[in-house]
């Protein structure tokens, strides 16, 4: 299933819970009415293009791994893979096979596999795949448990841990596929980036697409779960003063979107920025909040009533320090990671 099709899917869930024409860029679903973000990271590109791996011979068992995850795909067609650097964090490195064949149809697709530790990160379908007329064989529920045992070949002896961190959401994609999102918590706190998606064919039960976002967290430690900044007012407070400061043109002119500032339905997010996470390694992983606003600098006779398009910002907060760690406005934009994107780029970075 192609990622338009998936976004445009996603998008539609976000605009039902929402009940307004936003432009969200948030779109993982955590339950029927509410939802839980993503996040738009600066991209810095790699010096140094990919590089075909030379001794194919090397990951022999990563192809056979594939094919035993991914049945359908046709072992001639794992061609040598090229090897490259994460764009933000060059130490961490992955092998790519690209436009590997499936053997009903000839479908292809691109493979992600960590360089270390040679566990598959992503299977995705290089061409869009439509919906059918036809009526779906699979149910949800079976399609979550297809999902569930490809978990238990995937994850192994790591299986249970992963599914009692989890929530797991199903959803169905006009009666063609199921979404089944294992969103990722600790202490009862969800991460703000942590899931594992897993696209299933409702015709044929197979496993149409795969991405896994699941960090080792054993010798991690966590802040308090605790808040010391207290939502939605002191965040507020924070994001606007930060705007005075930076933008004078959009001085006073912040809306908050309802669903973000709702302090009975408010709950804080483990920040788990995957640079920060590894740059900051020896530092607890942040507690945050999450604030998205609007920003209106027509005249005030011109509303969202009024078919005027409006934008969805968003701001992260550190729920202890009060820091803006991630934000976004008309005319500026705050990304702590950029600071160790940068340095990595410049090869400072230790």
């Amino acid at each position: 299933m192609s990622r338009k099709i998936i976004i445009i899917f996603l998008a539609a869930i976000i605009l039902v819970a929402a009940g307004s024409v936003l432009a969200i860029q948030h779109t993982d679903s955590l339950t029927e009415n509410s939802t839980t973000p993503t996040e738009t990271e600066t991209v810095t590109p790699t010096n140094n293009p990919p590089e075909i791996v030379k001794n194919d011979t090397e990951f022999d068992s990563v192809k056979e791994r594939i094919v035993e995850l991914f049945p359908n795909i046709l072992l001639s067609s794992l061609t040598p893979p090229t090897q490259d650097c994460d764009s933000q964090i060059p130490e961490i490195r992955y092998i790519l096979y690209e436009n590997a064949l499936t053997e009903k149809g000839g479908e292809k697709y691109d493979i992600k596999v960590d360089y270390e530790t040679r566990e598959i990160r992503s299977y995705r379908s290089t061409e869009p795949q439509l919906s059918r007329s036809e009526e779906p064989e699979i149910s949800l529920e079976e399609a979550e448990e297809i999902a569930l045992e490809f978990l238990k070949k995937l994850k192994g002896d790591r299986y249970d841990e992963v599914i009692e961190e989890s929530h797991i959401i199903t959803k169905d994609w006009e009666n063609t596929y199921a979404d089944v999102r294992l969103k990722r918590f600790h202490n009862d706190v969800q991460f703000y980036i942590g899931s594992i998606h897993l696209i299933i064919d409702l015709k044929t039960g197979e496993v149409a697409e795969f991405y896994q976002r699941w960090p080792d967290f054993k010798n991690s430690t966590f802040s308090s779960p605790e808040p010391e900044i207290t939502p939605p007012d002191e965040a507020k407070q924070i994001i606007e003063t930060t705007i005075n400061e930076k933008d004078s043109e959009t001085r006073g002119c912040i809306k908050y979107y309802y669903d973000s500032v709702n302090s009975e339905t408010m709950e804080p997010y483990w920040y788990s920025n995957y640079v920060l996470l590894w740059y900051e390694k020896d530092m607890p992983v942040r507690l945050v909040w999450r604030i998205d606003f609007t920003v209106n600098t027509k005249d005030e006779t011109e509303t969202e009533d009024s078919g005027h398009n409006f934008t969805l910002y968003t701001a992260v907060v550190d729920a202890h320090s009060g820091e803006i760690l991630s934000m976004t406005s008309p005319n500026f934009r705050i990304y702590k990671p950029n600071e160790y994107i940068e340095s990595a780029s410049e090869g400072s970075a230790t």
